[in-house]
């Protein structure tokens, strides 16, 4: 009796949790008030849901949200999520990743890091290369979307998305076979990639600034529990403190964009070359911001270890957005032809 106790107590306190951090002000009524209304009203005062001032929340929406809650958690729903903050868990042994990043410190990218001290700071050349890639992903312009945007709400959406790997350099430069592979390929890892590092713990959602559109993560769950439970499992064993590092969660994304294991590549080594660029930068960066070398090797696996599930996550969300919309890929991929051939 006391743990359905203690637990009915903490349900109570997740469903306020939600009725507040969702931007509603509850207002205090008297006792009489509240016997002959049973209402609480509210006001949102959110720009992505804006709701009138008139409306309210009554006692049975109150119950309703409560229970729908307790169904959630029984069907395998976690209530909160538990970010990783320390790294204390450790990650499994991921062979793939290990052999990669031997491949790029025994390549010649890696011929003078002995003449670098542990934590040497980035040469010039190097902060150079990280603020131009930096400088391609803040595409702020507005984007007219695409009709494969309108049903299917992705973070990028994919007319952003191409919007900025046609701005890569390293990309431009590639045959236009090897710019439709590598840009339709990566797109679902790049949206699991943003289901990771855009999700707000605060509030347990997405915002999705392009739509001017919010999805909550009880909503996530009853659309797709095998992509929310992968989700979620990748949330919580990512470094958080990289989440809001603007020069990780690039590298990251052209660590996705260029992988030579996609098939159809016609010059899958120039991509692998560019791959090893972009993990010896993210090796360098990380020697230089972390507190030790031993500390800087950890956060390297660990990310890369989570590229990884970018693309097992993105390979369920592909399945899933082709299942609800049929023929996005094929959209996709003809979106991502206009772009190349328009700007030949």
């Amino acid at each position: 009796m006391a743990s359905d106790s203690i637990f009915s107590d903490f349900l109570d306190q997740l469903v306020i949790d939600i009725v507040y951090h969702n931007n509603l002000s509850l207002s205090a009524l008297d006792l009489i008030d509240y016997q002959n209304s049973e209402t609480l009203y509210y006001q949102s005062y959110d720009d992505h849901q804006a709701l009138q001032p008139n409306q309210h929340f009554t006692y049975n929406d109150y119950v309703k949200l409560r229970a729908n809650t307790l169904l959630l958690a029984r069907l395998g729903y976690k209530l909160t999520i538990t970010l990783n903050t320390d790294n204390v868990e450790p990650e499994p042994w991921n062979p793939k990743v290990a052999k990669k990043i031997l491949s790029v410190d025994y390549s010649q990218l890696s011929l003078v890091k002995d003449c670098y001290h542990a934590q040497a700071p980035l040469d010039r050349l190097e902060t150079f290369l990280l603020a131009d890639v930096v400088n391609a992903f803040q595409d702020d312009e507005p984007i007219n979307l695409p009709d494969i945007s309108r049903k299917v709400h992705t973070n990028p959406s994919p007319a952003k998305f191409v919007s900025i790997c046609m701005r890569l350099k390293s990309l431009r430069k590639l045959c236009n076979n090897d710019k439709i592979v590598l840009i339709s390929g990566s797109f679902y890892e790049i949206v699991s990639l943003n289901v990771v590092f855009k999700y707000n713990q605060s509030n347990d959602e997405w915002i999705l600034t392009e739509y001017g559109s919010r999805f909550g993560r009880r909503d996530f769950f009853i659309w797709n529990r095998l992509l929310h439970d992968k989700s979620v499992s990748v949330i919580e064993s990512f470094p958080d403190r990289w989440r809001k590092d603007e020069v990780v969660e690039t590298l990251l994304s052209l660590l996705i964009i260029f992988n030579p294991d996609q098939v159809g590549l016609i010059f899958a080594d120039s991509v692998r070359h560019e791959q090893y660029i972009y993990i010896h930068l993210l090796k360098r960066y990380l020697e230089s911001v972390c507190e030790s070398p031993c500390d800087a090797s950890d956060n390297l696996y660990r990310l890369m270890v989570a590229v990884e599930k970018f693309r097992e996550m993105g390979e369920i969300i592909c399945k899933n957005t082709n299942c609800f919309e049929t023929g996005y890929h094929r959209s996709l991929q003809n979106l991502v032809i206009n772009e190349i051939y328009n700007n030949k």
